[in-house]
């Protein structure tokens, strides 16, 4: 939130995005919520450390945060919102019993009440975790012209009364009035601006298992941030996606060196088997056999 030039960006960050974690090691950004000791420890702490951290220690101080039946409750406190829906969905939320469940709604400008505008922004059947971002950008902007069009911004003592126990927050109620006094006075078209944190799919391994992540090209990022802040950071390009990809096609082909060359051994240590055996003792037999095996089943 820019003060000076009344202007917002809103940077989505993808839940699976591959970084280090403020409190060490890599994982999903999402893991430095549960990790910080989640809703009853320090995850909001632990998130702010680790976001801050990509951003190469821009200052993260502030949180406000609400779960999905919160957003529900928000949206249906303030009577709904008009949405620009951009992907079909299916409405079928917790209450199964709610009018139209099971209804699959089209594309198109439409008022959604807190049932259809929580199976909305949840749905990612058809697309990725990106795209579902940048379309919640879009609908939670869409609920802010709506808390200004039925001037519910002047009522921010009513509005943190209402909704006090959904938005966990560390900002304090002038705060709060300050930014609704800022929101109001916002150009909605003009002076929001959403972005997404560039990068690409990225499959890793951990063990056997294959995990997907959202790899983040670092070069880009950092372009990115210079343009929303004006200030340069430094980036960790051992984590850029494309670094990361180029080393794990050298380890793959590596690997399928040293696989080709064990199984150039294991075939000579057959054919020796199989034309010296006779000359071979029982131990020294059992000795080589065992060998091979050991080989191939690490092949």
């Amino acid at each position: 939130i820019n003060f000076d030039t009344k202007k917002v960006d809103i940077i989505s960050i993808p839940r699976d995005s591959y970084v280090v974690l403020a409190s060490g090691g890599k994982n999903k950004i999402n893991a430095a919520f549960p990790f910080g000791g989640g809703l009853k420890g320090n995850g909001f702490q632990s998130t702010m450390a680790t976001v801050q951290k990509l951003a190469g220690g821009i200052p993260i101080d502030y949180y406000v945060a609400v779960d999905m039946n919160g957003l529900y409750t928000v949206v249906e406190g303030i009577g709904g919102a008009d949405v620009n829906v951009e992907a079909e969905y299916v409405h079928c939320t917790f209450d199964k019993a709610h009018n139209n469940c099971g209804t699959q709604h089209e594309l198109g400008v439409q008022h959604l009440d807190g049932y259809h505008f929580l199976s909305y922004v949840r749905q990612r059947k058809g697309s990725s975790d990106v795209a579902r971002a940048g379309r919640q950008q879009r609908a939670i902007v869409d609920v802010v012209k709506q808390l200004k069009k039925s001037n519910m911004l002047t009522q921010v003592t009513t509005l943190y009364n209402t909704f006090v126990n959904d938005v966990y927050t560390n900002l304090d109620i002038r705060q709060l009035a300050a930014l609704a006094v800022f929101a109001m006075d916002l150009d909605m078209e003009n002076g929001v601006a959403t972005h997404t944190v560039p990068g690409d799919f990225l499959n890793l391994k951990s063990g056997s298992t294959n995990i997907s992540y959202w790899g983040i090209n670092q070069t880009a990022w950092k372009q990115m941030v210079k343009e929303i802040f004006g200030v340069d950071i430094k980036v960790d390009m051992s984590m850029d996606v494309s670094n990361i990809k180029s080393e794990l096609q050298q380890s793959q082909q590596a690997l399928l060196s040293l696989i080709s060359s064990a199984n150039g051994e294991i075939e000579s240590a057959n054919s020796t088997m199989s034309s010296l055996g006779e000359y071979m003792t029982a131990e020294e037999k059992s000795r080589l056999s065992g060998a091979i095996a050991s080989c191939s089943n690490a092949v």
